[in-house]
């Protein structure tokens, strides 16, 4: 089910029939839905783990890291958050050089 809310303007989100509303770069947009495929291979179960690892670790962060965090996120278009998953991905990927990426 789609949502609105009248909040200065109105914000979209969620599915109706078969169009999803998103949110991007401030801007609302809508696309068809699309099933997701799911080959579950070993390499994107690897990448999936590492993921989750990397949302457990941001959790695990005591708030005065999370607002360090917040900070240096505040430069750009991102979150803390976003930028902790970022950097936290990219440490991993760069000690190994001959995976791919999925």
């Amino acid at each position: 089910m789609a949502k609105v809310r009248p909040v200065a303007g109105f914000q979209l989100s969620g599915a109706m029939g078969g169009i999803v509303f998103c949110r991007r770069a401030g801007g609302v947009y809508a696309r068809a839905y699309v099933v997701p495929s799911d080959p579950k291979t070993p390499a994107q179960l690897d990448r999936r783990s590492h993921f989750r690892a990397a949302v457990v670790a941001w959790r695990a962060l005591p708030i005065s890291e999370k607002e360090k965090w917040r900070k240096r996120a505040s430069r750009t278009e991102r979150t803390g958050y976003h930028l902790f998953l970022t950097e936290f991905i990219a440490k991993r990927d760069a000690s190994r050089p001959g995976d791919k990426k999925t």
